[in-house]
């Protein structure tokens, strides 16, 4: 909205304006955060705030000074040489970390303040002026001395207001809430905005008569707008971060993570946006735009067809039926030409060039019949060209002579350039050789010379149709134009040859008039269903590519949406991620200390509250894990106990083997149990005992082993070490027993007392892992008490058959002695009696 200010007699936009006083507004709001959190920092952290703040301070005051200057409407395009611009850029940056600097200081006296405030000031009007010069590169610029005076004085004093107003805040002297910090702002930035606005007026721009050189010039458009939309995305961003940081104690956990969430969320969805906007014009630019060009090209094309038609037949005075035919089809080309303005002509800009040129053929077809020959001839020259001007201002303005694929790119350079410039030298070339007078040397060389610009033309165009074919992914644009293609190469080859052979042979011009005449209609006719063939491929491949856009838009919809859902979850995620997990650590926690070890944390996420989660969890499983084990093996050491004590009253071997395995399998749940003892020689293992009707089977059997590496028993007897399966299904080792078909896990425990491996302990269990190394210590204990027993109750079996020998031997010889002692006393007696 343009408003003028009478006294500078000059013009600004007012919507302009009203950004920019947004932009100093939302720039000074923040200044001070900015400030208090580079202050609060340490180290990295303090450097990392630090480029944040002076990127987004610098930043927003450079937008709003531009944004001030794009708002004055000098009358002219603004160009604006890039090296000055930056260099304005660089100045305000510099501005931007003076005033950092001296807002975060511990102390600001009265003197520094004014000092440092005019400094800044003066850097920062510096940078703003050199952006006004580079307008330079359009414009003459002055400058008026008492608006630049004035511009400073303002500036200096809003400056002074700004860096008294950041250094309080870092400070903690600013005690007013956030709608007194808000006005502040408003005003500081009302003062910025006015100051910016005099300096601005203080220019005097005249545009230059001539162009400057444009090397390293812009011109000020959508780039400006992305530039504002960056500026205030930056500071919004600052703001927010500011904001929250600043009143984080104040939110809860849930609060905190929504705001974080929002602020991800953001840059996601500008730029998410911002892209969009560029596929969406690149689409209408290089899609639709060309798609409207190639369906306005071929009426356009068909018009100057005819008007040459009509042209060639005035020429030979066919006042006839053809002649008619020829005009009834210009007025449908100009009815088409019509339909497709009514549609496209304000976006293709051809609506005053069309009425224009349909007014000047009516006119010129009313005053045909009174001209003279030659000035009819003339005006049907220029009608012809200002439609061929047509063709190519519908090239321009529909983007088509700016084609990005190569495919389409190649399709139009035959439609826009290549098949009008044959059409031009074949209908040039038919002229010519149609001519009655005899042909001077100067006509027949230039009609050779145009002949061997035909057949440039002619030999250009299979390798501008081949590019087109390769870069075709659909080989549509081959089948379709193919055939045409060589039929109209063939047709203007043909043409030409004839033509250059009554050139050079023949001594006067119409030697062979039927035959050329013929060749150049048929030429001409290929050549226009050439054009008519590569315009509607051209239209396919922009269709194409319209389509594949138009994909492409939706498909980054669908994306983009994706990406704000999973930020939107995300965020709630996070959420509950913090918050859930501290109310769950504590009452997990609180059970833990009444004796609850099924107490637990669930983990979400990788954060530091999962890792706390994890540990206390981790923590717990491993208090649980030791208590149960300590339960386990308590148990497990009281049964051996207990197992102990009822064999420790057995002294037969046979009948403690039994009860021992009977008690083992009974007291800890197994499937089977057996006991191996090793012979006398050490090289077979004899099953002493075996539970179950497998076990009484396997007895019967007398089922033995070697004592090798070759089994499990036997080689836990060889090596003299536990053996554990904990799934015989995997364990390549394992030897299933057909008559323990239920058998899962294994152990065998050897049996060893005084270093002599006396057997092995063979226990079967019918679940995965029922025994493990968990169990391993209780059985070695029971194996070490088993060993003991055994080894005590041999002992007690050789005591007793010594015993027996003993008694047996002590009968034999009181038995003999008493017999000797009798059989002595019988001696004496008989010596006695004789």
């Amino acid at each position: 909205m343009p408003v003028s200010f009478l006294p500078f007699n000059q013009t600004y936009d007012l919507l302009w304006l009203a950004a920019a006083l947004g932009l100093a507004i939302l720039t000074i709001y923040a200044a001070p955060g900015m400030a208090a959190r580079v202050s609060a920092a340490q180290g990295a952290a303090r450097f990392a705030w630090a480029v944040g703040a002076v990127s987004a301070l610098g930043i927003g005051l450079w937008v709003t000074s531009f944004t001030v200057l794009v708002a004055r409407q000098f009358g002219f395009p603004g160009l604006y040489q890039v090296n000055l611009t930056v260099t304005g850029l660089a100045l305000t940056l510099a501005g931007a970390i003076l005033s950092l600097w001296l807002a975060t200081q511990h102390q600001m006296g009265r003197g520094r303040w004014l000092a440092g405030s005019a400094v800044v000031a003066a850097v920062l009007l510096s940078g703003g002026l050199i952006t006004i010069l580079s307008l330079r590169g359009s414009a003459v610029i002055s400058f008026q001395p008492g608006l630049v005076a004035a511009g400073l004085i303002l500036t200096l004093l809003s400056l002074a207001g700004l860096l008294h107003f950041m250094f309080r805040f870092q400070a903690g002297a600013f005690t007013g809430s956030q709608w007194r910090r808000l006005g502040v702002a408003a005003l500081l930035g009302l003062a910025l905005t006015v100051a910016l606005w005099l300096s601005v007026s203080a220019v005097a721009a005249a545009p230059m008569p001539t162009p400057a050189e444009t090397a390293g010039v812009v011109a000020i458009g959508r780039q400006w707008t992305n530039t504002v939309a960056a500026a205030l995305l930056v500071l919004g961003i600052w703001l927010a971060v500011s904001g929250i940081s600043w009143r984080t104690s104040r939110l809860t956990y849930p609060q905190k993570f929504l705001l974080v969430s929002g602020l991800f969320l953001l840059p996601l969805v500008v730029v998410l946006s911002l892209s969009l906007i560029d596929i969406a014009d690149r689409r209408d630019k290089y899609g639709v735009r060309e798609q409207y060009g190639a369906l306005y090209l071929r009426p356009a094309q068909n018009l100057l067809d005819d008007v040459r038609q009509q042209q060639s037949l005035w020429s030979v005075g066919a006042h006839t039926v053809a002649l008619r035919q020829v005009e009834a089809r210009i007025v449908g080309h100009f009815g088409q030409l019509a339909q497709l303005d009514a549609r496209y002509g304000d976006l293709l800009q051809t609506t005053g060039r069309r009425q224009d040129l349909q007014a000047r053929w009516e006119r010129l077809r009313a005053a045909a019949p009174q001209m003279e020959p030659e000035a009819r001839d003339t005006e049907f020259t220029a009608l012809a060209a200002d439609v061929r001007a047509l063709i190519s201002w519908v090239g321009d303005t529909s983007y088509l002579i700016l084609d990005p694929a190569l495919d389409t790119y190649y399709m139009m350079d035959a439609v826009l350039l290549k098949l009008p410039e044959s059409q031009d030298l074949l209908w040039q070339l038919r002229q010519g050789a149609a001519a009655t007078p005899a042909r001077d040397p100067a006509q027949t060389a230039e009609l050779l010379a145009l002949t061997g610009r035909l057949r440039a033309l002619t030999a250009a165009l299979p390798g501008t149709y081949a590019i087109s074919f390769e870069n075709d992914p659909t080989d549509t644009l081959r089948k379709l134009t193919e055939r045409p293609l060589a039929e109209a190469v063939t047709a203007m080859d043909a043409f030409a040859d004839l033509l250059e052979a009554d050139l050079i042979n023949a001594g006067a011009p119409g030697a062979r008039g039927p035959a050329l005449e013929a060749a150049a209609e048929a030429a001409l006719a290929a050549n226009r269903n050439l054009y008519q063939v590569t315009s509607k491929a051209l239209e396919f491949g922009v269709q194409r590519r319209v389509g594949l856009q138009t994909t492409s838009i939706l498909l980054y919809v669908i994306f983009a949406a994706t990406l704000v859902s999973i930020g939107v979850f995300a965020g709630l995620g996070t959420m509950r991620a913090i918050s859930r997990p501290l109310r769950e650590l504590d009452t997990a926690t609180r059970r833990l200390a009444a004796g609850d070890m099924a107490a637990r944390v669930p983990v979400i996420g990788q954060d530091e509250m999962a890792r706390v989660s994890a540990a206390f969890n981790d923590m717990v499983a491993r208090l649980q894990a030791t208590t149960g084990a300590l339960e386990v093996r308590t148990r497990d050491l009281a049964l051996v106990a207990e197992i102990s004590q009822i064999l420790s009253r057995e002294r037969d071997l046979s009948t403690l083997l039994a009860q021992a395995v009977d008690l083992i399998r009974a007291r800890f749940g197994l499937y089977h149990a057996q006991v191996y003892l090793a012979d006398p020689a050490g090289q077979t293992l004899l099953l002493q005992a075996s539970t179950g009707e497998a076990g009484r089977e396997l007895l019967r059997r007398g089922h033995r082993l070697p004592l090798d590496l070759n089994s499990l028993n036997g080689a836990a007897a060889a090596t003299r070490q536990t053996i554990i399966i904990a799934n015989t299904r995997n364990h390549p080792g394992f030897r299933p027993n057909a008559l323990l078909p239920d058998t899962r896990s294994e152990m065998v425990v050897p049996l060893i007392a005084d270093d002599r491996v006396l057997g092995v302990l063979d226990l079967q269990s019918e679940r995965v892992g029922g025994l493990s190394a968990e169990n391993e210590f209780a059985f070695n204990a029971l194996a070490g008490q088993l060993a003991s027993a055994i080894e005590g109750s041999q002992l007690f079996t050789q005591l007793e058959q010594a015993r027996v020998e003993l008694v047996a031997q002590t009968r034999r010889l009181t038995r003999s002695g008493w017999q000797e002692f009798l059989d002595g006393l019988q001696r004496a007696e008989r010596l006695e009696q004789t």
